[in-house]
């Protein structure tokens, strides 16, 4: 029996990749980088809620620095704790992992 290779097909319109892109990631990832590439200093998560004035909790921001600094994109600089509780300063790298 012959083996069956599938054959390309018109799929339509070229996939819009930067819409995709938008439609992915996260606006408090990208809220985060801004403002840590606008800064360019250390900071923690309470930090940067202070920055954002409310816009955005703490939990959420902790949350998404540590899955950027996961992917690279964010490198711990200092970890300290301060009342029991463990806080991590953060800078921005252009680099990123896979």
């Amino acid at each position: 029996m012959p083996k069956h290779h599938p054959q390309p097909c018109d799929a339509g319109p070229a996939l819009d990749w930067q819409a995709i892109v938008a439609l992915l990631v996260h606006p408090t990832k990208v809220q985060i980088l801004e403002a840590m590439r606008w800064i360019a200093q250390p900071l923690a998560a309470s930090e940067l809620a202070e920055v954002f004035d409310g816009e955005l909790n703490l939990p959420g921001i902790s949350y998404h620095m540590t899955s950027l600094a996961n992917f690279g994109v964010l490198r711990e600089v200092e970890k300290y704790q301060v009342r029991g509780v463990w806080k991590r300063r953060y800078v921005f790298t252009s680099a990123a992992r896979r």
